[in-house]
């Protein structure tokens, strides 16, 4: 599925602890508070998450940070009753 996305790249980005390439696909897009984002086999992905603190699987499901702005702006005549 990732690898139908545009901006996918057809391997890990991740690589091995040695800094060796991967060849296996990319299947996951892991993400950071900072904004940082790699795309990872599912081994590399799962070996990130449990060792690099503060990353998570970045996900395109419409739920996301942006969905959550928009409908705030969308109800600017309940944000003047709230304050």
């Amino acid at each position: 599925m990732a690898a139908r996305r545009d901006g996918a790249p057809a391997h890990c980005q991740i690589g091995g602890a040695r800094g060796e390439p991967c060849a296996d696909p990319a299947e996951v897009k892991l993400a950071d508070s900072w904004g940082d984002t790699v795309w990872g086999c599912l081994t590399h992905a799962d070996e990130t998450l449990v060792n690099a603190r503060g990353a998570f699987l970045a996900t395109e499901d419409g739920t996301g940070l942006a969905a959550y702005l928009t409908a705030r702006r969308t109800r600017p005549d309940e944000a003047a009753v709230a304050g």
